[in-house]
């Protein structure tokens, strides 16, 4: 939104499905898992009926969208009890790991971070992992400065 309005030059992150204002430069792929401590006292129902226990629990996340600039009738928040917004990755981990939510990591955060090795992922559900792009974005309508474009090309020398 910051990048749209005009007040942030260049934003970093996963794409959503629908930019229309802005260029995109993918930088890399990544796989988003719904993962939950393997300590959570619910855990040994997600077996048989996952999206009930799913219901009871807060989902963590770094930044959701407001719903209503989401067109879909059916949102993944919808699947929670509630959402807690939580920027510092590091902190996210933490009460994933204390079994205070579920929550989605990245397949790279995943496979390196200590914090991660008791969180089990959530099978069998449409939404256990959400594939997304993650890159460079700014508006179609601008001219970038000298700044943004040389970071744009370091980007570019680092992951394409």
């Amino acid at each position: 939104q910051a990048v749209v309005a005009g007040s942030v030059e260049l934003g970093m992150g996963p794409f959503q499905a629908h930019m229309p204002a802005v260029e995109c430069l993918p930088l890399f792929e990544e796989v988003r898992t719904l993962v939950i401590s393997r300590n959570h006292p619910l855990i040994a129902g997600l077996q048989d009926q996952p999206a009930q226990v799913l219901a009871q629990l807060p989902l963590l996340a770094s930044y959701l969208d407001d719903p209503e600039e989401r067109p879909a009738l059916e949102r993944i928040r919808d699947h929670f009890r509630n959402v807690w917004e939580v920027r510092p990755i590091g902190l996210r981990l933490e009460l994933l790991a204390a079994g205070h939510a579920v929550g989605y990591v990245s397949d790279l955060v995943l496979a390196h971070e200590p914090l991660c090795e008791d969180l089990q992922v959530v099978e069998n559900l449409p939404y256990s992992r959400i594939r997304r792009s993650v890159g460079l974005f700014y508006r179609k309508d601008s001219a970038l400065s000298a700044g943004a474009r040389k970071f744009v090309e370091l980007c570019r020398e680092k992951w394409l």
